[in-house]
């Protein structure tokens, strides 16, 4: 049964010097029962933790879908020694890397959309459990704890990212995502509903 569960909430603190942060880290586990985590994070023992909550090792990780390329979301991709890691356009195993696959790499209910505006390497996932439409984000959305976090669409979409390559591509992509889901895991932040 395709489910979806956040391991970790991810969280921000970017108002000293020496910021704090971690990315949300979900579990995808596809209708045929393998599993993805998506954005590992940096805090492996956060990580390792929150696996062993859901009686999980590393070991069960079938995949890695990687949301950008910042180490807060990335740097433990490797930690899944039996895990294909993928992107918005590539995936690699055992040091083979395919280029362009066409975002249905996870199968039909679960798209691999690529995009950019955070970052250059910006790509998000919207999966499709009993025609509700989940998007796990990233930080195409993303919230330092400081700010409030809006759940008005109009305040979400133009909620100022302060890392953003492209803030007026940042807003489109917003947009278009908010158009078609019902529910958003973003990079940093709660969880949120968005009403149709």
């Amino acid at each position: 049964m395709l489910k979806v569960d956040v391991l970790i909430q991810g969280a921000a603190d970017f108002s000293k010097e020496i910021w704090f942060d971690y990315c949300s880290t979900t579990l995808i586990t596809t209708a045929e029962g393998k599993r993805i985590i998506v954005d590992p994070g940096s805090n492996r023992i956060l990580l390792l933790e929150k696996l062993g909550e859901h009686n999980l090792q590393i070991n069960d990780i079938d995949y890695v879908f990687i949301t950008h390329s910042h180490l807060d979301h990335s740097l433990l991709a490797g930690v899944f020694p039996k895990a294909i890691v993928v992107t918005g356009s590539q995936w690699w195993k055992d040091g083979v890397e395919i280029h362009n696959h066409d975002g249905s790499y996870f199968g039909k209910n679960i798209k691999i959309i690529k995009t950019s505006g955070h970052s250059h390497s910006d790509s998000y996932l919207i999966v499709d459990i009993d025609k509700k439409k989940i998007c796990v984000a990233g930080d195409i959305f993303w919230w330092d704890k400081h700010e409030i976090q809006e759940v008005h669409p109009g305040e979400i979409v133009s909620h100022l990212d302060r890392f953003a390559i492209d803030m007026q591509k940042l807003t489109e992509v917003r947009m278009s995502i908010l158009k078609v889901v019902s529910y958003v895991i973003p990079g940093h932040g709660k969880p949120f509903i968005i009403d149709k």
